[in-house]
């Protein structure tokens, strides 16, 4: 006999603002990103592809997830359940469901299981004891808790010692580890909001997918691309999403690029040789396409920021130097300011351009003086420019 029948859950209120909070961050960068693009008339498309490509999948992805935070419910019926999201609505008959068990892969995540189907189910509801204690009383268990599952796999895995005691120091050692995820979050602010001193916020963010992959060497049974919170794996996947964001953000930025033809070749192995490593040391990220495809996107966001920062603070080439004349001036109001100039042919230039310019250049440089453009070669040969 079902018992509580006709119940619906909805996600707690507190995981609703946590939700519009990280939409917020996230979302709003991927549209700032977006805006930034679309405001600067002489951006080519090189430039073009990767700042809405970044904007885009931060802007989609944090968007759905804030869309399903408001809209999503789980439905308990007389005689089923139904899991309603934005998109598709699923629904399972109670006399079908063989039970549930914990999701390995999502902490927080339940599968309900029948012959010929399953649903997930995120439990971040306003009741999670009242839904567990419906949960208990009328379904069976099918598992362990995620973080048990893993304990137990990771005990019985030869490759941490020949013993439990053995095994169980590895452990604790990866746990001590694992604080460096805590980093993350300082880092991220230090990065996109006060990169100073410069050199030093590039060269983190440009080193650490690298220190993760050295973690994959030095725990290689205890190192996950992804992992839940209360999980006993290390994951390294923000050690690979939030540097890549940061030299991304910071190549749209501060850099001006003159010339993308050389560009690609170094791009494409950033990209590739980092993809490439976590693809060979993490087995977990082989049996999951869709995360490999994630991993590979990240990867590309990384390969782009890191070249662009790279090219400019490794540069040591004597800039060339051109007169131009300052044809006009226009302010792009947003939710940051932004500053254009329009001049004269210079150079190879051959007709009139708007380019970005610095606040006290725009305001010291009346339409009709001589500006400065300062082109200078980059250290991989991607050329870039100044104007003051």
């Amino acid at each position: 006999m079902l018992e509580n029948p006709n119940k619906t859950y909805v996600i707690a209120k507190g995981w609703r603002i946590a939700a519009v909070a990280v939409w917020f961050v996230y979302g709003g960068l991927g549209a700032f990103l977006m805006w930034k693009v679309n405001q600067n008339a002489d951006a080519d498309m090189a430039s073009q592809v990767i700042g809405y490509l970044m904007g885009s999948t931060l802007v989609i992805f944090f968007t759905g997830l804030l869309i399903n935070a408001f809209f999503y419910r789980f439905e308990i019926g007389d005689g089923s359940i139904r899991s309603v999201d934005f998109w598709r609505t699923r629904e399972m008959r109670l006399a079908d469901i063989k039970g549930y068990q914990y999701s390995p892969k999502r902490n927080g995540t339940l599968i309900f299981l029948s012959e010929s189907q399953k649903i997930q189910v995120m439990m971040f509801f306003e009741n999670p004891k009242d839904f567990q204690q419906w949960l208990e009383a009328n379904l069976k268990n099918l598992s362990i808790s995620p973080s048990h599952q893993d304990m137990a796999a990771a005990l019985s895995d030869e490759r941490l010692g020949t013993s439990e005691e053995a095994r169980r120091a590895q452990i604790d050692r990866a746990r001590k580890w694992k604080k460096l995820s805590w980093v993350v979050a300082p880092f991220l602010v230090w990065g996109m909001f006060y990169p100073h001193p410069y050199d030093a916020v590039i060269w983190v963010a440009v080193l650490a997918p690298v220190a993760a992959s050295g973690l994959l060497i030095l725990f290689p049974a205890l190192v996950r691309f992804d992992a839940p919170a209360n999980s006993v794996y290390i994951p390294v996947s923000p050690l690979v999403v939030m540097p890549g964001l940061i030299l991304g953000m910071r190549a749209l930025l501060d850099w001006n690029v003159f010339d993308w033809h050389h560009f690609w070749i170094p791009f494409a192995a950033f990209t590739v040789c980092l993809f490439m490593l976590y693809f060979a040391l993490e087995g977990d990220l082989r049996k999951r396409p869709g995360l490999m495809l994630v991993c590979l996107l990240y990867c590309a966001v990384y390969g782009s920021g890191a070249v662009v920062c790279l090219n400019g603070i490794l540069d040591k080439s004597v800039p060339a130097l051109y007169s131009a004349k300052v044809i006009g001036k226009r302010v792009s109001y947003g939710k940051h300011r932004s500053y254009y100039m329009t001049l004269s042919p210079w150079g190879e230039v051959t007709e009139q351009k708007e380019y970005s310019v610095f606040p006290n250049i725009f305001q010291s440089r009346p339409v009709g003086q001589k500006v400065t453009v300062s082109i200078k070669s980059g250290a991989l040969n991607v050329p870039y420019y100044y104007i003051y």
